[in-house]
């Protein structure tokens, strides 16, 4: 009897769910992390399960709001750490191409080596002008050391897709890291400029 007692409680122990999420540190996001123009990207990286606790389902998209909640999470550095950020610009219907890479942070680097993220897009107004006709492609790349101290870079595409936008709301790109994490790409389209 002491066995199966041991046994339902360590199948118990196993279904645990994790712990909350930790209670960010900050009261609000910096104003130049939200950009009032053009494009914006960030990664983040942490746990897996933060988006479904949040919305009770996998969104595409986030909402302003639920930028600036994930952000302050992400910038108190515990279950969730800002990677990086790159503001640019994207022309009404011309291709674009934006590259993140952070070494300083810690949620850059893995085992297999410095990781970064680039995004290749093309963006129109959609019928709906409250809303852009994004098409993109998100790869991962990974910087591993090659011989004689030369890095060989590891690139590999994560998806790709067309869908329409609201303006200023953020395309959730997913990456699995591995051991319950993963990076979260935040694609976020306000505003298109005249080719």
């Amino acid at each position: 009897m002491r066995r199966i007692n041991s046994l339902a409680a360590l199948i118990l122990a196993g279904c645990a769910s994790r712990p909350p999420i930790a209670e960010p540190t900050i009261k609000s996001v910096p104003p130049a992390l939200i950009a009032d123009s053009g494009a914006s990207l960030y990664v983040v990286e942490g746990r897996d399960d933060v988006i479904e606790d949040w919305g009770g389902k996998e969104p595409e998209w986030l909402g302003p709001e639920a930028l600036k909640k994930v952000l302050k999470y992400a910038l108190t550095q515990k279950d969730l750490i800002l990677v990086g950020h790159a503001d640019f610009q994207v022309a009404e219907g011309i291709p674009t191409e934006v590259t993140l890479f952070n070494p300083d942070s810690k949620g850059h680097r893995s085992t297999d080596g410095n990781i970064g993220f680039r995004i290749r897009l093309k963006a129109t107004t959609a019928a709906d002008a409250k809303k852009c006709a994004l098409e993109w492609e998100a790869e991962q790349l990974t910087d591993l050391k090659g011989k004689n101290g030369e890095v060989d870079r590891r690139t590999e595409v994560i998806s790709k897709s067309k869908m329409e936008l609201p303006f200023g709301a953020s395309k959730i790109i997913r990456q699995p890291k591995g051991e319950g994490r993963e990076y979260l790409l935040l694609l976020r389209v306000i505003s298109l400029q005249e080719p």
